[in-house]
């Protein structure tokens, strides 16, 4: 697989995402299909335009098809932010930073067990494996971050508490805040009708 290196410049007055990689038909036709993407002679390499979703976007599209270096782009999180471990990397995308929620209590049996009906329900859906990840991933957080309750007990102050108590403490980007809320948004209007 090749390797697309993005960098973020300012180009024609701008914020860009530049996209760099060796000659592949397949990528430039993805690359092309990016509203606003152009060639610039100049950088020698295509660029795209550099708004807050790109990097879900481009994870989207590359997924399978390209290695994606994002670490440029990426939003660089305080080092005490940065913990990483494999159960929580495992569960998201590219596009959602990894916060230790180590401190959290464990899963209970019954939270575990509606996680893992949300994630059948996402499949039985046919939903794309990293949706499948990263909304299992964040309902996973989510329920930690409200233990001792259960899924059941939880309403929309819950919502608003994560996103003050946890992602806006953290520096959790925007995307990352709506990824959460779209998750438990989908869980409860599936699992907990």
């Amino acid at each position: 697989m090749k390797k697309i290196v993005c960098k973020r410049v300012f180009h024609g007055g701008e914020n860009r995402v530049s996209m760099r990689f060796p000659y592949d038909s397949s990528l430039i036709r993805i690359t092309r299909s990016i509203e606003g993407a152009r060639w610039s002679r100049s950088m020698y390499s295509r660029h795209i335009p550099g708004n807050e979703k790109i990097i879900e976007r481009l994870a989207g599209l590359f997924d399978g098809k390209a290695i994606l270096d994002l670490s440029a782009i990426m939003p660089v999180l305080p080092v005490e932010s940065r913990v990483h471990e494999a159960e929580d990397i495992k569960g998201k995308d590219l596009g959602a930073e990894i916060v230790s929620d180590k401190a959290f209590p464990l899963l209970g049996d019954k939270s575990k067990a509606d996680i893992e009906r949300f994630r059948k329900w996402l499949e039985v859906n046919r939903y794309p494996e990293s949706t499948v990840r990263t909304y299992t991933g964040m309902m996973s957080t989510f329920l930690k971050f409200v233990s001792p309750k259960e899924a059941e007990e939880c309403n929309s102050e819950d919502l608003i508490r994560i996103v003050d108590e946890y992602i806006l403490p953290n520096g959790l980007s925007y995307s990352f805040q709506n990824q959460m809320a779209s998750a438990v948004k989908k869980f409860y209007g599936k699992i907990y009708k």
